[in-house]
């Protein structure tokens, strides 16, 4: 079968790779859509590992299933979560699901960007969802990054009412957008360097978008809140200088969500 192997940050590879075959406990799906995250391009992350077969994102159809599984059949349509954590440790009992010692040795192999690829036992018992039919495989793919920005609201207190403002309006700024509004912020500003994701977070729900070339976000803020600064501030920009935006912009006694 053909996967997408990563060299380099300037050599990826689509190669013939052995397909893996699903063990007891396990079940093989065949990819019907990845998506690429902003850490398949961190080359201090990635490059010590490679060669080796990206993707984290993935969903796709069950082709097969091993022994003693029953919660899935041929033909489920399925999202499979790469890390799981075993939901019961100290770690898991407290909040923190990525430091649970079971979070590192979970994986699929070979990897999410490949024609097929195997869920492990924990892989399936914890956190391979089943897809509606009204969603999408490509929608499928936001279930990770999206549930990243609900953890991390979960670390925050956010009132109804609140403001706030969110640096960066990719994807992880959009979906934070789009919780923001479920929770009843009253206000939100945002920002982006790019003219495309600024038009998308004004119609992703923003009340207040700029783009940072031009305007000077933390003093928008501050003009659209009394001076008083936003309550919130969601920093998902990986810059120093988006940083020190975000100590900008929040108010006295507020919160900076990196």
């Amino acid at each position: 079968m053909k996967a997408l192997v990563y060299h380099g940050r300037d050599d990826l590879r689509v190669e013939e790779v052995e397909e893996p075959q699903p063990g007891p406990g396990e079940i093989l799906v065949e990819m019907r859509a990845c998506g690429i995250c902003g850490s398949d391009l961190m080359d201090w992350y990635i490059e010590p590992r490679a060669p080796l077969v990206l993707g984290h994102e993935p969903s796709g159809v069950v082709l097969e299933v091993g022994e003693g599984v029953e919660k899935f059949k041929p033909g489920d349509r399925v999202f499979v979560h790469h890390h799981v954590s075993c939901m019961s440790c100290h770690y898991c009992t407290h909040g923190s699901y990525t430091l649970c010692p079971m979070f590192r040795k979970t994986h699929i192999r070979p990897g999410g960007m490949a024609e097929r690829f195997v869920a492990q036992r924990e892989n399936v018992m914890h956190d391979t969802l089943k897809i509606p039919e009204s969603v999408s495989f490509e929608e499928a793919t936001l279930i990770e990054p999206m549930a990243c920005c609900i953890r991390a609201l979960r670390k925050v207190r956010v009132e109804p009412g609140d403001s706030a403002a969110v640096i960066g309006s990719g994807p992880s700024g959009i979906f934070h957008i789009q919780l923001l509004k479920l929770l009843g912020v009253g206000f939100i500003a945002a920002c982006d360097l790019s003219e495309y994701r600024v038009e998308a977070a004004l119609r992703f729900g923003a009340d207040l978008a700029v783009n940072a070339r031009d305007v000077r976000f933390d003093s928008a803020v501050r003009d659209a809140t009394g001076g008083r600064g936003a309550d919130l501030v969601v920093v998902t920009a990986p810059s120093p200088e988006a940083f020190e935006t975000g100590l900008r912009c929040v108010r006295r006694g507020g919160t900076v969500l990196l």
